[in-house]
């Protein structure tokens, strides 16, 4: 995965016990071969944040996803955004701080190649639109659709991408009330991500290309936790259940995983 390094300018280094108390705030590259922002807004849950991205020449560009906040190991100054569910560190502060136009300025790093880091550091606060737009563009990322009609449209057409892209036929099983009795009758939706992250999967070499192409059904359940997921596959390789929750953050990096690692 590709990093940047991102400047942040901030007169702390706690992390902060409520996100409320916080506004979004855009901060933007320099000493950079292309120009580049982001812009970091406060999530819900105390110590997340989301981070949208523009202009890193990077797949996340126009996307937004979800982090959270913690402090650096063995007492070092700073912290950093460890991507929610992932292991990944996109953005980090070491404390850092660099001079430009005859002024001492603090900065982030951000990190989304192997090989790249980006600095950035604090141009304005975010107005409510950007704001809006950056929280739309992760639950748009979440496959969050608001009825069950629009949820059966996108499993259909991801499902038949699928079976093109892999050479493959599968049925898929979706218990919907099950959905519907914990009131997540548009849940479903995500199975698409599912889908599409076995599609990858199956690109991937020859070998995985026929573990995959020997599923032929798919059991897609509730998951006790809403914020988890787990998938099974048969002995026989034959037979995956997947048990999906409505939070299960940063869908497309998350699925994927979990999936390639049943492999």
């Amino acid at each position: 995965m590709k990093l940047y390094p991102l400047a942040l300018a901030m007169a702390s280094l706690t992390i902060p016990a409520v996100n409320a108390a916080e506004s979004s705030k855009v901060y933007v590259s320099y000493e950079a071969a292309y120009d580049a922002r982001i812009i970091l807004s406060p999530a819900d849950k105390d110590n997340f944040y989301y981070i949208s991205y523009q202009g890193f020449e990077h797949s996340f560009d126009g996307t937004a996803l979800l982090y959270e906040k913690r402090p650096n190991a063995n007492g070092r100054d700073g912290f950093f955004y460890k991507l929610a569910g992932m292991p990944s560190i996109n953005l980090q502060n070491n404390n850092y701080r660099t001079h430009i136009s005859g002024t001492d300025v603090p900065f982030y790093e951000v990190y989304l190649d192997n090989d790249s880091v980006t600095r950035v550091i604090f141009q304005r606060s975010a107005d409510v639109v950007e704001e809006r737009r950056v929280k739309a563009k992760y639950q748009s990322r979440q496959l969050k659709v608001l009825s069950k009609v629009a949820a059966k449209k996108l499993v259909k057409s991801a499902h038949s991408n699928f079976e093109k892209s892999c050479k493959t036929s599968i049925s898929v099983s979706i218990k919907w009330p099950e959905f519907a009795k914990q009131g997540l009758k548009a849940t479903p939706a995500k199975t698409a991500a599912y889908l599409d992250a076995l599609g990858k999967i199956c690109a991937i070499d020859n070998d995985y290309a026929q573990a995959v192409q020997s599923i032929k059904t798919i059991t897609v359940a509730a998951s006790s936790d809403v914020d988890q997921h787990q998938a099974t596959l048969s002995s026989g390789g034959s037979s995956l259940a997947l048990n999906i929750g409505d939070q299960v953050p940063n869908l497309p990096e998350t699925s994927y995983r979990m999936l390639f690692n049943i492999f």
